[in-house]
């Protein structure tokens, strides 16, 4: 198979030509350079690298960001590539090794044909890695796992290969700057693409001070792209909520203005009704955004073993305490703080369960 490397770069240094030129020597069939608005002063620099044969050069007129440079590469490779290929993507300031990268691509290519996306993972235990990285990284591996249930040790690597036939879905990913590279990740979780992680070289120099990652800007960036469906998902049930309130208040207001039981009963399932219809809308439309075919059935389905599973464990919950309360703690209250826990506990497996059975192949 062809070999492509794709080197996404803002205002490199002189050493961008011979990293380029070292990847061509070590055999990569094509090397495909992104200049994302460095501007005029770092044009000679991008020309340089450009006269190298096999050596691409595609220019944005302006900064548009780490991820739409990758889409630029990735959407030029979609029309011109006219053979399967190995794409790898690698970082200009220094921090691939050539050998690294060619590792990565030969590891994913001995694992095709198949929806693999190869990771070339560093050691974040080595004492030249610097905290900001080594923490920064930590708490991203963590959030990833609680977010998509995958285990990553490296989840802000730019060294990665994937085959051609995934680059329609790597463009359809959204995001134009770091956090593209953290939602590429979360799309692979969510929609079958399994990891490959291969150990590769770590090389920070001047404490990596080329890099153009700020701190705070696309760290919220990053974790809005990986918490983004979830806060989606907790407004969407926060809208249901305020359906359901609504829709009680009317009902009682303008057909059940009576005080019967039989008049609170109807206004109240009338109004769980138009909540429950509220909520599967918004999942489906605004969190998910599915168009799977059957949702309304397993949403339906899903709900109902949410009621009943509640209830038990309540029910089990207070079984185990009944030897245990307190003075200060009567069976009302202890019902109310276990009813509280089980249903924050339903809440996460709820989203996990809409995103993978009831909204499958979301974009979510």
């Amino acid at each position: 198979m062809r070999r492509v490397v794709v080197i996404p770069s803002l205002k490199p240094d002189g050493r961008l030509v011979s990293y380029a030129l070292a990847l061509r020597e070590r055999g990569f069939d094509q090397v495909v350079v992104v200049d994302d608005g460095s501007g005029a002063a770092y044009a000679p620099i991008f020309e340089a690298a450009a006269r190298i044969s096999g050596v691409t050069l595609l220019r944005h007129e302006v900064n548009r960001g780490k991820g739409a440079a990758l889409k630029t590469a990735f959407a030029h490779l979609k029309e011109n590539l006219k053979e399967p290929a190995v794409i790898a993507t690698a970082d200009s300031d220094g921090q691939h090794a050539k050998e690294d990268v060619w590792n990565v691509a030969e590891r994913l290519e001995e694992r095709l044909p198949g929806r693999v996306l190869a990771l070339g993972t560093r050691d974040f235990s080595k004492d030249n890695v610097p905290f900001k990285s080594r923490a920064g990284n930590r708490i991203t591996s963590v959030c990833f796992f609680l977010a998509c249930r995958a285990r990553l040790s490296d989840t802000q690597t730019g060294l990665r290969a994937f085959p051609s036939e995934l680059l329609d879905e790597m463009l359809s990913i959204e995001g134009d700057r770091y956090e593209y590279e953290m939602r590429m990740l979360a799309y692979a979780a969510r929609n079958r693409i399994g990891f490959l992680t291969c150990p590769i070289e770590t090389v920070y120099e001047n404490n990596n001070e080329g890099s153009h990652f700020n701190p705070w800007r696309d760290s919220v960036r990053i974790y809005r792209a990986l918490f983004g469906p979830v806060l989606k998902y907790a407004l969407a049930s926060l809208m249901g909520t305020l359906v359901d309130f609504l829709a009680f208040y009317l009902l009682s207001a303008l057909l059940f203005r009576d005080e019967s039981l039989q008049g609170i009963a109807a206004a109240t399932v009338l109004a769980r009704l138009a909540s429950a219809v509220a909520n599967y809308l918004l999942n489906r439309h605004f969190v998910f955004r599915s168009q799977a075919r059957g949702s309304a059935l397993r949403y339906a389905l899903l709900a109902l073993l949410t009621i009943l599973a509640s209830a038990l464990a309540v029910y089990l919950g207070m079984r185990l305490l009944r030897w245990g309360l307190g003075p200060g703690l009567n069976a009302e209250t202890a019902k109310t703080i276990i009813k509280a826990v089980a249903d924050v506990l339903l809440f996460v497996a709820n989203y996990h369960f809409c995103r993978k059975w009831v909204f499958p192949e979301g974009k979510g």
